[in-house]
């Protein structure tokens, strides 16, 4: 299993990173306590899916499709949202932070470190982890900012048709 200190710092966050802003450009907002306890969910679900990957050592990739699954179930059953809503903002948000992972990658070359190195350090692992939040946060500031949401140009030619 990864280290806890990766889990708290660094999945939980994420999470809930995730879990707003998909939910956000959908139009949903949520309450905190669902937020959070969609966050602490799916925190554990990624340190577990992560932690088999490595006790297996099964090699990454598959691991994101399985996320994104998970992710939509628990959208769905603790955000209380249809399947589409669930299945949009799981698959929104995960590309938001597949986009970012190009960033890590770009600052491991930069470094010259590799994802063995990142990986058995906790705190750089949780460092270079946060740089793949950098898309959801930019889209989370442009929702707050201008009401942004993949909904509203929808919403506004289904009441132009009317």
């Amino acid at each position: 299993m990864e280290d806890l200190r990766v889990l708290l710092f660094l999945h939980i966050i994420n999470a809930f990173l995730l879990s707003m802003t998909g939910l956000r450009l959908f139009g949903y907002r949520s309450s905190l306590r669902t937020l959070i306890t969609l966050s602490i969910t799916y925190g554990v679900a990624v340190w577990i899916v992560r932690g088999i990957y490595g006790h297996y050592h099964i090699p990454l990739g598959t691991h994101t499709i399985i996320l994104t699954l998970i992710f939509s179930l628990l959208i769905r059953t603790i955000g209380k949202v249809n399947w589409g809503i669930a299945l949009g903002a799981a698959l929104v948000s995960s590309s938001l932070g597949m986009l970012g992972g190009g960033i890590s990658i770009l600052i491991i070359q930069f470094f010259q470190l590799s994802v063995t190195d990142v990986l058995s350090n906790p705190w750089l692992h949780v460092l270079i982890g946060h740089t793949e939040n950098v898309f959801l946060v930019i889209m989370l500031i442009v929702n707050s900012r201008f009401g942004f949401t993949l909904t509203k140009p929808l919403e506004k030619q289904v009441s132009r048709d009317n």
